[in-house]
């Protein structure tokens, strides 16, 4: 009788130890889910993919899942927590601007759908120092910044970081803002205004 006791006391410790740290939960929402979560965020449409690819992956003590597609010559990755489906960071980078500008339908290359996918280059240039001039008929540098702040609603210039780099013989504005405990990373094409790649890290 007491090794019957013994082995239900015993049952019972490991099952609390294990519901305690964790290792009893196997919620896992999967690859299809996860899958969706991506597609619903970017506005993609499935029929239109290519080079699908999704894995499964744990860092610091979380597990999630890697979604990458590309659609529409624009590149996307996501990280998806496993358990509950939240997006824990994402990005996007056009491959080929000049293709990308001359596209008029297809996936937008802004996951925000409320922000404003370029910057209007027409629009009544600011009055900067000349070391952040822009050559004529590109964008400004408060036009970028504007463009940026946008995209996160609630940031500010002191949160901004931004400089115009001279990249491939293309001019771009590139650069970072932290906000609320998240870290975007961003590049605009300092011609045209659109943007070519966008970050968020949670």
């Amino acid at each position: 009788m007491k090794k019957y006791m013994f082995t239900f006391a015993l049952a019972c410790s490991l099952t609390g130890l294990l519901s305690g740290c964790g290792l009893g939960n196997t919620k896992d929402i999967g690859q299809d889910k996860a899958r969706q979560i991506a597609l619903d965020d970017a506005g993609a449409d499935e029929s239109r993919l290519s080079h699908l690819r999704i894995s499964k992956d744990r860092d610091d003590g979380k597990t999630y899942y890697e979604v990458e597609f590309l659609a529409d010559n624009t590149e996307y990755e996501y990280e998806i927590a496993a358990s509950d489906g939240e997006i824990l960071s994402f990005d996007y980078e056009i491959k080929n601007p000049s293709a990308s500008q001359e596209q008029t339908s297809g996936v937008s290359p802004s996951p925000t759908p409320a922000a404003s996918p370029s910057v209007s280059a027409t629009a009544s240039p600011a009055r900067e120092p000349a070391d952040n001039a822009a050559p004529s008929g590109s964008i400004s540098m408060e036009q970028a910044k504007q463009a940026v702040l946008e995209r996160v609603p609630g940031a500010s210039e002191a949160n901004l970081e931004i400089e115009l780099e001279h990249d491939d013989g293309q001019l771009i504005y590139e650069g970072e803002i932290h906000y609320n405990r998240t870290e975007y990373e961003f590049e605009i094409d300092a011609n045209t205004g659109n943007f070519l790649k966008w970050s968020e890290d949670h």
